[in-house]
């Protein structure tokens, strides 16, 4: 949506899960919007995406939900998999760096200290 107009911008996530409770993170020159199936990075001024990571393609499952935000790490993008099981890292081009898979948060966006993430988590259900 055009924030000054509220004019609706078509978007191709058709199909994706809906549950996302994140926040959109400003990087760049554009802005990264973590859904619940994908992290999409989109020009500020057009809208138009440029990349998309889809992180959910091997297990889509619609009744879940996202709610930690990404956050930026030098030139990473950090973010988590639904159900607080594997957290990942992305270029600025949208590219898999790394995945790690243990207990990672599922409510709670990881916080950033000198390069480091710490992660919180409510329960641990891994």
């Amino acid at each position: 949506m055009n924030g000054c107009s509220g004019v609706e911008r078509p978007t191709d996530a058709e199909g994706e899960a809906r549950d996302a409770y994140t926040t959109p993170v400003l990087y760049n020159d554009g802005l990264i919007v973590s859904g619940a199936d994908l992290i999409t990075y989109h020009d500020l001024n057009s809208g138009k995406e440029r990349w998309r990571y889809d992180y959910a393609a091997e297990r889509r499952i619609k009744s879940w939900h996202l709610v930690p935000s990404p956050v930026i790490c030098d030139e990473l993008i950090l973010s988590t998999y639904s159900r607080g099981k594997k957290m990942f890292a992305l270029s600025s081009k949208g590219k898999l760096e790394w995945q790690y898979e243990g207990c990672v948060p599922d409510v709670c966006t990881p916080a950033l200290l000198n390069g480091n993430s710490t992660c919180s988590t409510a329960q641990k259900r891994c």
